[in-house]
């Protein structure tokens, strides 16, 4: 009969035999997965900078697409656009660089270089069809809206609209004279006093009543000779006069409608 020591040393010796071997085999198999990984990595190097990888191509980042830079035109401005107030252009006359524009039922005549309607509006240019105006360093392109109302003509004179007679002016005032007459006095630095014109029929419509004083018409002033230069340039192609006068210490707006040469009506 064997001895049982023996038997128990045997057992123990196949065991850290086995255990060895096991142990051999995982750091084989551990050896040749990191020369796996790095012949990998080695090989991921070698592609990212080859010029033209068929393996592992390198991430592709699309750039941005710039879109052309584009000047933009200035638009034709017949409804506000930039402008502290709407206006448009009704009429043209190249020759003498006049244009006449209308804004909130006001149609006035302005020529190149002035000012508009009372704000920092600068009109610059002018041709056959366009006008061109300035407000805060940007430039507006304003087109002809209908029929030119500035017809480039002929037109009577300052005389000779002086010389027409009540029925001849009708309901139609084309100068400051055919509706009323302006009296200049010391005591009044702002305004005239206001008597009937050549047409008494025409201050009553505008609801004038004598020693009134006038201060502007259509937003501009009677006692500044430019001012009034505009005035009787616009009287002309104007629907509505828009006045201000002082009557006994009250400021009063008045309002003289004036048809189209079409409806004026003799008297």
């Amino acid at each position: 009969m064997r001895n049982p020591f023996t038997v128990i040393l045997v057992i123990l010796l196949i065991i850290s035999f086995t255990y060895s071997i096991f142990v051999l085999h995982i750091d084989s198999e551990d050896n040749n997965a990191l020369i796996i990984k790095n012949d990998r990595q080695t090989v991921v190097a070698k592609d990212s900078n080859s010029e033209r990888s068929s393996k592992i191509p390198p991430a592709y980042i699309p750039k941005p697409q710039l879109k052309p830079s584009i000047n933009k035109q200035p638009k034709a401005v017949t409804e506000e656009q930039g402008l502290p107030i709407a206006i448009r252009l009704m009429g043209i006359n190249a020759q003498e660089q006049k244009g006449l524009f209308e804004s909130g039922g006001q149609l006035d005549e302005y020529i190149v270089g002035d000012s508009m309607f009372g704000y920092d509006i600068e009109f610059n240019a002018l041709d056959k069809e366009t006008a061109t105006l300035s407000y805060q360093n940007k430039s507006f392109i304003l087109t002809l809206n209908g029929d030119n109302l500035l017809i480039e003509e002929d037109q009577q004179s300052y005389e000779e609209l002086l010389a027409m007679s009540p029925s001849e002016i009708g309901t139609r005032p084309k100068i400051v004279e055919h509706f009323v007459t302006l009296t200049e006095t010391p005591y009044i630095a702002d305004g005239m006093i206001v008597s009937p014109g050549i047409n008494p029929e025409l201050f009553k419509q505008a609801g004038l009543q004598p020693d009134d004083v006038l201060q502007t018409i259509n937003g501009l002033s009677v006692t500044v000779e430019e001012d009034f230069k505009k005035i009787q340039r616009m009287m002309r192609n104007s629907n509505t006069l828009v006045l201000v006068v002082q009557r006994r210490g009250r400021q009063l707006t008045l309002y003289l409608d004036i048809p189209g040469e079409e409806l004026s009506i003799s008297l």
